[in-house]
C-alpha cells in the first residue's frame, strides 16, 4: 500500500537496484549512472531508518582499506602522488561495499531480494532480445544502434562494424560480463538459498545465453564454463536433459546450431592464427601487457603499490616506461584489462594478497565460483567495477545464508538428539 505523501522505498529499492545493473556503463555528467543509483538508494533506507548495519567485519577488505590511509605519509613522499586521485578513488571503493551491503540487508530484511531478481530476470531478457535482434540485423546488412545519446558515450567504433552485439553498452564485452554476472547471482540464490527462481521450461536460459553468444566476447564467453559446472553439480532442474523435445525447443536448438556454427568457427580460427602470429591486439593486450607492466611496477614499488589512483600519475611522472614497444602504452592509454594487476599497481603484494582473499571467502563453499571470479580478473579490470563488487558481496550473502541454515539445521538436530535420549 502506498502511502499518501510518503515514498514507498519497497517499491523503490528493488526497482532501481535492477535498473543499476542493467545500465552499468550509462554514464551521466561525468558519473556512472550505477554509482548514482547504489549511493541514492543508500541514502534513502538510511533516512527510512529502516537500515541494518551488517554484523561481521570482512578483515581483508578492511584491511585493503585501511592500511593504504596508515601508510598514506609514505605516499604523499612521491612526487608523482595526487591526494585528490587517491581520495576520490578511495571514497568509490568504500561506497561500493557499504551501499550494496546496506541495499541487500535491507532486501533481505523485507523479503524483497526474490523480487529484486526476477526484475533483473526482465531487464536480462529484454536486453538480450535487443542483443539477438542487433545481431539479426548486422547479419543481413543493416546496421542498427541502441545507444542513448548522453548516457553511452563511448562506444568502440572498432565493434560498432562488426556483427558483434553490444546493445546500448560501451562495448561488446561490457554486455557479455553484465549477462553472466546476472546469470550467476540466479543460480547462486536458487542454490545457496534453496528457492526456484528459473524455470528451464520458460526462455529465460536460452534467451540470455543468446544475447552472451552474439556479443562474440571470448574473455567473458569463457566464464559461462565454471557456470555451467556450478549449475550441472548443484542446479539438476536447469542443468539436466531428461524432458522431452518439445517443437519450441527442437527449432530453437537448430536455429542455435546453424547460425552459430559457421560463424565461430570462422571466428575462432582467424582469432586462434593472430593469437598464433602475434598480430591479435587483444591477446597481446591482455597477456604480453600485463606481464610487462608487471615487471615495471614490480621492480619499482612491488609492496604497497603505487597508491588508490595513482597508477597514470606513475607512469606519466616515469619517463621511463611506455613507448611503442610497451603493449599498453602506445601513445594513449588503452585501459588495464586485468583486475589483479590494477589491484597490485594500485597497492602492490599486500593489497593483492587481501583481495585474493576476499575473493575466496566470498566464494569459498564452490570452486566454481573462485574460478568464475579468477577469469573475471582476466577480462578486465574490475576494482572500480560496482557490477563486479555486486557480484562479490552476493556470493558473500548467499553463502552466509547457505551457512546459516546448516548450522541452525544441526543445531536443531543436535537438540531432537538430546530430546530422545533424554
Amino acid at each position: 500500500m502506498i502511502i499518501k505523501g510518503k515514498i514507498h522505498i519497497d517499491k523503490i529499492v528493488p526497482f532501481f537496484f535492477a535498473v543499476s545493473l542493467a545500465t552499468t556503463n550509462f554514464e551521466l555528467v561525468g558519473f556512472y549512472v550505477i554509482d548514482l543509483i547504489l549511493i541514492f538508494l543508500a541514502l534513502l533506507i538510511i533516512a527510512s531508518r529502516k537500515f541494518v548495519l551488517p554484523q561481521k567485519i570482512n578483515i581483508p577488505l578492511f584491511l585493503f582499506y585501511f592500511v593504504p590511509i596508515i601508510i598514506l605519509p609514505v605516499y604523499i613522499e612521491n612526487e608523482y602522488f595526487v591526494l585528490t586521485s587517491f581520495t576520490r578513488n578511495l571514497i568509490r571503493l568504500v561506497l561500493y561495499p557499504i551501499s550494496i551491503s546496506l541495499i541487500l540487508v535491507y532486501l533481505k530484511n523485507k523479503n524483497l531480494v526474490e523480487k529484486s531478481l526476477k526484475l533483473m530476470i526482465k531487464f536480462a531478457m529484454g536486453i538480450s532480445y535487443l542483443a539477438i535482434f542487433e545481431f539479426c540485423m548486422k547479419l543481413i546488412g543493416l546496421g542498427i544502434s541502441f545507444q542513448i545519446p548522453g548516457l553511452t558515450q563511448r562506444i568502440q567504433t572498432r565493434s560498432a562494424s562488426l556483427l558483434r552485439s553490444y546493445t546500448f553498452f560501451n562495448e561488446p564485452s561490457h554486455l557479455a560480463f553484465y549477462l553472466c554476472g546476472t546469470v550467476l547471482i540466479l543460480l547462486l540464490y536458487e542454490y545457496f538459498v534453496g528457492k526456484k527462481i528459473v524455470s528451464r521450461k520458460n526462455l529465460v536460459p536460452v534467451s540470455i545465453l543468446l544475447g552472451i553468444l552474439v556479443t562474440f566476447s571470448f574473455g567473458n564467453i569463457i566464464l559461462l564454463i565454471p557456470i555451467y559446472f556450478f549449475g550441472v553439480n548443484n542446479l539438476s532442474h536447469l542443468f539436466s536433459f531428461k524432458l522431452r523435445p518439445n517443437k519450441k525447443t527442437i527449432l530453437t536448438a537448430i536455429l542455435t546450431l546453424f547460425s552459430f556454427a559457421y560463424l565461430y568457427i570462422n571466428f575462432i580460427s582467424t582469432r586462434l592464427d593472430k593469437i598464433i602470429r602475434g598480430e591479435d591486439l587483444s591477446s597481446n593486450h591482455r597477456i604480453l601487457g600485463s606481464y610487462e607492466i608487471f615487471e615495471y611496477f614490480n621492480s619499482r614499488i612491488g609492496l604497497f603499490g603505487a597508491g588508490f589512483g595513482q597508477k597514470m600519475n606513475f607512469i606519466s611522472y616515469d619517463t621511463g616506461f611506455g613507448g611503442t614497444s610497451n603493449y599498453y602504452f602506445t601513445g594513449d592509454y588503452t585501459g588495464i584489462n586485468n583486475t589483479l594487476l590494477e589491484v597490485f599497481m594500485s597497492s602492490g603484494y599486500f593489497g593483492l594478497v587481501c583481495f585474493i582473499i576476499i575473493m575466496y571467502l566470498s566464494s569459498r563453499k564452490s570452486k566454481y565460483i573462485f574460478f568464475y571470479l579468477i577469469l573475471c580478473t582476466f577480462n578486465g579490470s574490475h576494482l572500480n567495477n560496482a557490477f563486479f563488487w555486486i557480484i562479490l558481496i552476493f556470493s558473500t550473502y548467499f553463502t552466509t545464508i547457505y551457512e546459516s541454515q546448516r548450522n541452525s539445521k544441526k543445531h536443531q538436530s543436535i537438540i531432537t538428539s538430546n530430546s530422545l535420549v533424554s
